[in-house]
């Protein structure tokens, strides 16, 4: 399964000409718009700006479809083969996903490419509702293309700065095998008590053997940060290291040509770690 080709491409290009349509706006001026956008969100990124961000609008969050998540699909997909190999799942015959900050998609692909027999069932958290548009076009695109794969999925908004949420997702949360902060942490770190005090939360109420994924910034501070919340929460790390990602797939197609600019998946730094609640 090609993430941009199969994935990304279709899916970005089928919600700019519905968008055209929608609101009039020519298509050579909305590709001029995303690659406004791509370079807002890198900015912001750099600057340490996210909670800027508006993803509430529609064509921030296809530039953000198109630059960020054929990388960091192929980044978490190769945490996932090791964990893999690293962990027995043959007893379940469901695996459960708590995904936060997870409208974009990037864990359902990527479990969709390692878990290819197994039945998934996602519960998915994002502060923005919008996202989830996205996110179940994307599975209707893997179930397109691969029709016997079984994909479920539930979703609620949830303020992760927001102790008193955590009892949207607190059944959620004693059920799941699989726990996936994918740059959360990098951008609610500035609201920390908060932050913190909702985490304690999710620790406390995950099942035993429950599997933490978490792919940040490569960045010292974000770094330590983790490492601390692992300790702090009392969880066993299984590994933990900075790690350059890259896709083999070459991003071609009329989105790329148009846009004049290629999606973000060569050399790619993050920061991996897989933790376990004892």
């Amino acid at each position: 399964m090609e993430i941009f080709t199969e994935i990304i491409h279709p899916i970005v290009l089928k919600r700019l000409k519905e968008y055209s349509d929608q609101t009039g706006a020519p298509l050579e001026e909305l590709y001029r718009q995303i690659k406004e956008k791509i370079g807002d969100l890198s900015n912001k990124y750099k600057t340490g700006r996210e909670d800027e961000i508006d993803y509430g609008d529609p064509l921030t969050r296809l530039a953000y479809l198109y630059t960020y998540v054929p990388g960091l699909s192929a980044c978490l997909t190769e945490v996932l083969f090791s964990v893999k190999q690293t962990f027995n799942f043959e007893e379940y015959d469901e695996i459960r996903c708590l995904v936060f900050g997870g409208g974009p998609g990037t864990e359902l692909i990527s479990m969709a490419k390692v878990f290819e027999n197994e039945g998934i069932k996602f519960f998915l958290t994002d502060k923005e509702a919008k996202w989830y548009d996205c996110w179940y076009e994307i599975r209707d695109r893997i179930k397109y293309l691969f029709p016997d794969r079984k994909i479920q999925a539930d979703s609620t908004e949830v303020d992760l700065c927001n102790v008193d949420d955590f009892e949207r997702i607190k059944y959620a949360t004693q059920h799941s095998q699989f726990v996936f902060f994918n740059y959360v942490v990098s951008e609610l770190y500035k609201s920390a008590p908060h932050f913190f005090r909702f985490l304690e939360q999710v620790f406390t109420h995950l099942p035993s053997k429950a599997i933490i994924v978490i792919v940040d910034r490569s960045q010292r501070e974000i770094i330590n940060l983790i490492n601390c919340l692992i300790k702090e929460f009392n969880l066993h790390k299984t590994f933990g290291l900075p790690k350059t990602c890259r896709t083999d797939e070459d991003f071609k197609g009329e989105l790329v040509q148009k846009i004049g600019t290629p999606p973000r998946g060569k050399y790619f730094q993050t920061y991996q770690i897989v933790a376990v609640k004892p």
